[in-house]
């Protein structure tokens, strides 16, 4: 833990990274000049929270664009998590003891389908396809339905269906079929001035995504 914990600035998929925010997405950068000193993690069932003391090693103040993204969830409902909106709805973050409100950013995230010998599987990693369902008329709302299930996946793939972006057959099979396999991503970010030669204390607490349920057909 202490060996990850090390590296939490330059890392991406469950702590505070610095980054930025820019038309085609959210990018990862690291800043040498940026070291964490310590990191404080508390576990339960029903909170998560993490306590980060970040120092600037120079002479000059640093303004950078902090980054948590939260877990991609999938689209489908057979094997959910058992309550996605208690998370999202409830992040908070402190700089220095003091609350700020973070940006929120949704992205979607694609499984390519393989056919081998007239079998069909799909990908084992997916892809950002962010940008291509705003090309086909879905806004952040929509992409965010697998969060706050106010959004029917079904009317997520229906618009992809009926969209003439050639770049989605790659992940749709037959266009009549409803079926396809993306993930829903929330991102929060906000701007950071770590002062010159200053430790900044950042805090963050959220409600962990736990139980769920299990398809069996």
């Amino acid at each position: 833990l202490t060996c990850t914990a090390l590296l939490v600035i330059t890392t991406a998929q469950a702590n505070d990274s610095t980054g930025y925010i820019g038309t085609g997405g959210v990018d990862y950068i690291k800043n040498k000049n940026i070291s964490m000193h310590s990191e404080d993690l508390y576990i339960s069932k029903d909170k998560i929270r993490v306590d980060y003391e970040f120092k600037n090693l120079t002479n000059k103040d640093i303004t950078e664009t902090i980054l948590f993204p939260m877990p991609a969830i999938p689209s489908f409902t057979d094997s959910d998590y058992a309550d996605t909106s208690a998370t999202y709805n409830n992040f908070q973050v402190w700089v220095n003891d003091k609350s700020i409100m973070p940006a929120e950013h949704v992205r979607t995230f694609t499984y390519p389908i393989i056919i081998n010998n007239g079998d069909t599987t799909y990908a084992d990693n997916a892809v950002d396809t962010t940008e291509l369902f705003k090309s086909c008329g879905l806004n952040e709302a929509d992409m965010m339905g697998p969060w706050t299930s106010q959004v029917d996946t079904e009317y997520v793939n229906q618009k992809l269906l009926d969209c003439n972006n050639k770049a989605l057959n790659r992940f749709i099979e037959n266009r009549e079929d409803p079926y396809i396999l993306w993930d829903s991503q929330v991102i929060y970010s906000w701007k950071q001035t770590f002062k010159a030669n200053t430790i900044t204390k950042v805090r963050h607490a959220y409600k962990p995504l736990v139980g769920g349920s299990v398809h069996l057909d």
